[in-house]
């Protein structure tokens, strides 16, 4: 079960370092994690979906909740002339551009 936290300080959650609160916050590291906080029916509304915070900007307090998606992982599959890459939801785009490249 996801670890839910209360009036959570969003300032490292965004590349400005703007100081806003969320109301509700969690961070998930895999899809059955996911899953189980999707099911609930006692979340705060509305729900925000975070990954790196680099195109976020906080300016107000957050009244939902903010659900931090940290799913690491990246893999390939060669087949043929096809790779199939898959990465997680919480891969940092540079690492993920860097492996496709090497």
């Amino acid at each position: 079960m996801p670890v839910i936290q209360e009036n959570k300080s969003l300032k490292t959650y965004n590349t400005f370092g703007i100081e806003a609160f969320s109301k509700a916050f969690t961070e998930i590291f895999d899809e059955a994690e996911l899953k189980e906080l999707l099911q609930q029916n006692t979340l705060p509304s509305p729900l925000f979906i975070l990954g790196g915070g680099s195109n976020v900007l906080f300016t107000n307090d957050f009244e939902g909740i903010i659900v931090k998606i940290s799913i690491p992982g990246i893999s390939s599959n060669v087949n043929g002339d096809a790779i199939e890459v898959t990465a997680g939801a919480g891969v940092v785009w540079h690492d993920l551009v860097t492996f496709c490249v090497q």
